[in-house]
């Protein structure tokens, strides 16, 4: 029997015949709905392939925040404990909750400047929790990891 699976909803139609293996070097514009400006955008933050945008640290460290917010506990760190994202967020960040940071602008992590902010911004990427749930950004990590299980045709 003859494959089924199609991810149509994500793709312009000239790239849906591509491998997952092909797509992960391809414009972000191949992504549907990512146009010239979105590009251009995503380009001020040095994104402009499938893979760089699926590799993104900020996206992987907003995903953390948000995965590792949903288990944290009120009041719950025991004294002594050393666990931290210092490097990741700025200063003024350092010592609330996850589910805290995750309401903080974009530029709250580190590295994010208040102009690279502004731009994720325009993204409809407005907190930290936004850019966690980045759909073109989850849909290019989805493509990549595909690409992982991809049969490779002879």
């Amino acid at each position: 029997a003859s494959h089924q699976l199609n991810i149509a909803f994500a793709l312009v139609k000239s790239e849906e015949r591509e491998s997952f293996a092909h797509l992960s070097s391809k414009p972000v514009t191949a992504l549907q709905g990512i146009g010239p400006k979105h590009a251009a955008e995503l380009e001020t933050l040095g994104i402009e392939t499938i893979e760089q945008l699926a590799t993104y640290k900020f996206f992987h460290l907003a995903r953390a925040i948000d995965t590792l917010g949903a288990t944290e506990e009120p009041n719950g760190r025991l004294e002594d404990t050393i666990l931290n994202i210092d490097n990741g967020v700025d200063k003024a960040y350092e010592h609330m909750y996850l589910k805290d940071i995750l309401d903080a602008p974009v530029s709250a992590l580190q590295g994010i400047s208040e102009e690279k902010g502004s731009v994720w911004k325009q993204l409809g990427c407005k907190t930290v929790q936004d850019l966690a749930n980045y759909k073109y950004a989850r849909w290019a990590e989805a493509i990549l990891t595909a690409a992982e299980f991809e049969q490779q045709a002879n």
